[in-house]
């Protein structure tokens, strides 16, 4: 797919919204579209941004849960 797009908006768009600038944003309540439900880490709808954070996060049933609501998503073929 060839899209045109200006290199200097892809690069802004990529550095305002990184992980760590979202959390900050949250934490400041500057966010767009969140609740504040809270400023303690597990209150943060922005979470770490790491491969397999969730596992520190989740409990074995919570990621069963999930995994559950997942696999029988309509229109979502090739979820594990």
């Amino acid at each position: 797919m060839e899209i045109n797009i200006d290199e200097k908006i892809i690069r802004e768009v990529y550095n305002k919204s990184s992980a760590t600038k979202m959390r900050n944003k949250e934490l400041v309540n500057k966010l767009s579209g969140f609740n504040d439900f809270g400023k303690e880490i597990n209150h943060l709808k922005v979470r770490k941004a790491k491969v397999g954070s969730y596992l520190d996060e989740l409990s074995q049933s919570d990621i069963d849960y999930c995994n559950y609501l997942l696999k029988n998503l309509q229109g979502f073929k090739y979820y594990k």
